[in-house]
């Protein structure tokens, strides 16, 4: 696996839904809203990172490195 693609996995966001859940819950539903902004806000940045680590892949694959 490369260095680049590895330090690009190690910069992924993760939701904490167990967080959010709770705070949904103790704020009657208000927090769903944030919660769902910082999903897709996290996947968004996600996926571009996923974009970023095929390109890289597809390079090295092209130049023959493993």
């Amino acid at each position: 696996m490369s260095t680049n693609a590895i330090m690009l996995e190690m910069q992924k966001k993760k939701t904490s839904h167990v967080l959010h859940l709770l705070l949904t819950l103790l704020t009657g539903g208000i927090w769903a809203i944030v919660w769902i902004l910082c999903a897709v806000a996290n996947h968004s940045h996600n996926k571009a990172i996923d974009k970023r680590i095929a390109r890289i892949y597809e390079a090295d694959a092209r130049e023959g490195v493993k």
